[in-house]
């Protein structure tokens, strides 16, 4: 009695826009005449798994449909290799030197996770007298360590003409 073809323990990507995949594989086989593989845990080969380690346990089975005692067991593995998505990073921009925008509340959405702390850091400032740069960055890293990176660059100008105060009239004496 043995069992043939068992598979090996494999990973395999979450399918996209998802946090599981559909998984085949090629059913283990015996050599016992008229026996057979019985699957024994709750997924098989063309069922959803979900994302991380499952595994899966066949057991032979004889001419009678009895255990032989002998079993396949592998693990499969769904990845999360999707990245989350900033949402609401705002366009590069070019404002005037007192119009420079606030900093805007940027959140998160994951194929798996539904919980995201989107992260935010003013990464350069070369503003000076009213001119200059400003690059925001956002990051966020979901709970597979995928991780997304947005940013926006400010160009701050100063293109208002001066106006003089306190300047006197003109006057005759």
């Amino acid at each position: 009695m043995t069992v043939f073809n068992c598979p090996t323990s494999f990973s395999q990507n979450a399918d996209p826009g998802t946090c599981s995949a559909v998984v085949t594989y090629t059913l283990p086989t015996t050599d016992i005449p008229s026996g057979s593989m019985i699957l024994i845990t709750s997924l098989g080969s063309g069922d959803i798994f979900p994302v991380g380690i499952t595994t899966v346990t066949y057991e032979e089975r004889d001419n009678n449909n009895e255990a032989t005692g002998l079993t396949c067991s592998f693990n499969v593995t769904v990845d999360d290799d999707v990245p989350p998505s900033l949402v609401g990073v705002p366009a590069d921009v070019t404002v005037e030197c007192d119009a420079i925008p606030t900093v805007p509340t940027v959140t998160a959405t994951d194929n798996c996770d539904t919980t995201l702390t989107v992260s935010y850091s003013e990464i350069s400032n070369t503003v000076v007298d009213g001119i200059g740069t400003i690059v925001r960055e956002w990051t966020v890293t979901d709970n597979g360590g995928n991780t997304a990176t947005d940013t926006q660059t400010i160009t701050v100008i100063d293109s208002t003409d001066p106006i003089l105060v306190g300047v006197p009239a003109d006057v005759t004496v």
